[in-house]
């Protein structure tokens, strides 16, 4: 059983104690205003099947290189904090952890993955400073990718270190033995420079390079594999810091597969950042859905007609309800508290980030559609006008301004990417996401609304309910069909600056 089972298996006791100890809790009588339409149904969508790793373990110690990789020429920003030019990244040996019992609390991948997974994974390891041969300018003449230059890199690599260190696991299929295959485990190449596209990489990859063959290493023994899902992923950016959580979403392609969920009714292709998860963009902190399907924490389903829940601090704890939407396949809501307690709770960018988060799942597999349910509503928007882009990139399109009109419970929310009168010209869709709106005075203000802010939560001292008549409302993912559950917070309990809340579920 999970080391997590137990605080869940807790967590469900407790609701059996408060259904015997409080019974008014559990066969209270609605009030007109909030009835209980929750009815019986044969249909439900099934649990969340705990898959573990699809391509790579999501349990055990892995022990990985890290290579951080600067141009012979480099010359941008020489002394910048994360990265001088002369003397290397400062994250050179604090990226991962060296050894299994060093267990850092400094924000690297060993931390990211060891909360994530409740100690399940430990990934630790061993870093690497590369110059490479020719300066950037080469590399652009010769029309090169981040696929050649790689390679180089790691035969550069391949005459200072022996691979056999890091060849200890056999990765097939979910069935993953901790045996040596001959093909190294895992590698991240970061790059000091940000590329914006040049060499085909942008932000980052979960590839090392492509190609007909492996790289052999090792005069032969060993070799590192091409293509998805390879031995590792490439990032860039490295002068700006190292980010665990960016690499965490590399390796998560690893655990779940190519691709990038759906956030809410989004057109496809389309990157919303509204959300948090192992392959989203808001935050890389894991979702309750990801927990569960990786094999790190237990969901405990709400199936009865009327409970009550407590829930501590999320990603501490592994605390999370799913309640399955009955009549449907694929759809349920889950329920998060968020108390920031981990450096790696971010559900929002921007604000007072803790409150009680619920969303919306559509789908069964490994990457379905998420939508927060905005705690604030739903509105009616307009695109009224558009303004020149203030940050450079791109500066020569305008981007718009929206104005957020009436409540609407069957509109949108700022997480959502918003209708305009023009077509993005990347996208190919007349939409865009809230980076601009009007203030009360009517003056264009810089909102970044869809990276979330305190409006998205459920309190004690603002929105207690979510219901099937409230806005949000709890309807179904088509937002015309009542899906009869109530959510309703009922007290919080504080303690060392943390909120405990009382939900009631019907």
């Amino acid at each position: 059983m999970k080391k997590q089972s137990l605080r869940n298996m807790a967590l469900r006791v407790f609701l059996m104690v408060v259904v015997i100890v409080f019974p008014v809790f559990t066969q209270y009588n609605p009030s007109p205003k909030f009835p209980n339409q929750h009815q019986p149904s044969q249909l439900m969508p099934p649990p969340v099947p705990q898959k573990g790793g699809q391509m790579f373990t999501t349990s055990g110690a892995v022990r990985a290189i890290a290579v951080f990789v600067q141009f012979a020429d480099d010359s941008l920003s020489p002394t910048a904090a994360n990265w001088p030019v002369t003397t290397g990244p400062v994250f050179l040996h604090d990226a991962l952890d060296s050894t299994l019992t060093q267990q850092s609390e400094n924000g690297n991948l060993t931390h990211y993955f060891r909360t994530m997974s409740f100690n399940q994974l430990q990934v630790f390891g061993d870093g690497f400073w590369v110059t490479t041969r020719h300066s950037k300018q080469y590399y652009i003449d010769k029309k090169q990718t981040f696929s050649e230059i790689n390679q180089e890199v790691l035969k550069t690599l391949d005459s200072r270190i022996d691979f056999a260190k890091y060849d200890n696991w056999t990765f097939s299929n979910n069935r993953h033995t901790n045996e040596p295959d001959g093909v190294v485990d895992l590698i991240m190449i970061v790059y000091r420079e940000s590329f914006y596209g040049t060499f085909n990489l942008h932000n980052g990859i979960s590839v090392l390079f492509y190609g007909r063959d492996d790289l052999a290493v090792d005069n032969g023994k060993r070799h590192i594999r091409r293509g998805f899902p390879g031995s590792g992923f490439t990032l860039d950016g490295g002068i700006n810091g190292f980010r665990a959580d960016r690499a965490g979403h590399e390796l998560g392609h690893k655990f779940i597969g190519s691709g990038h969920p759906r956030y809410h009714k989004d057109p496809p292709g389309v990157k919303n950042y509204a959300f948090w998860g192992i392959l989203h963009s808001r935050s890389g902190m894991v979702n309750a859905y990801n927990r569960a399907w990786l094999g790190w924490s237990d969901l405990p389903e709400i199936t009865t007609y009327e409970a009550i829940v407590t829930l501590a601090d999320y990603l501490t704890t592994g605390d999370a309800v799913r309640i399955p939407i009955p009549g449907t396949r694929d759809e349920s809501f889950i329920l998060e508290n968020h108390q920031c307690l981990s450096r790696f709770d971010e559900p929002n960018k921007f604000g007072d980030a803790k409150g009680l988060y619920i969303y919306h799942v559509k789908g069964n597999g490994p990457q379905p559609a998420y939508d927060i349910e905005s705690a604030d509503g739903r509105f009616d928007w307009d695109n009224p006008y558009w303004i020149q882009n203030p940050w450079g990139l791109r500066a020569t399109d305008s981007i718009p301004v929206f104005s957020r009109l009436a409540p609407n419970p069957a509109g949108q929310d700022a997480l959502d990417a918003l209708q305009t009168t023009k077509m993005d010209e990347r996208t190919r869709h007349p939409i865009y996401f809230k980076h601009f709106a009007e203030d009360s005075a009517g003056t264009a203000i810089t909102t970044r609304r869809v990276y979330g802010d305190p409006a998205d939560t459920f309190r004690m001292d603002g929105n207690r309910i979510f219901a099937p008549n409230t806005n949000p409302n709890s309807n179904l993912w088509d937002d015309r069909t009542s899906s009869g559950i109530y959510v309703e917070l009922i007290s919080e309990i504080k303690i060392n600056n943390a909120t405990i809340y009382t939900v009631r579920i019907s």
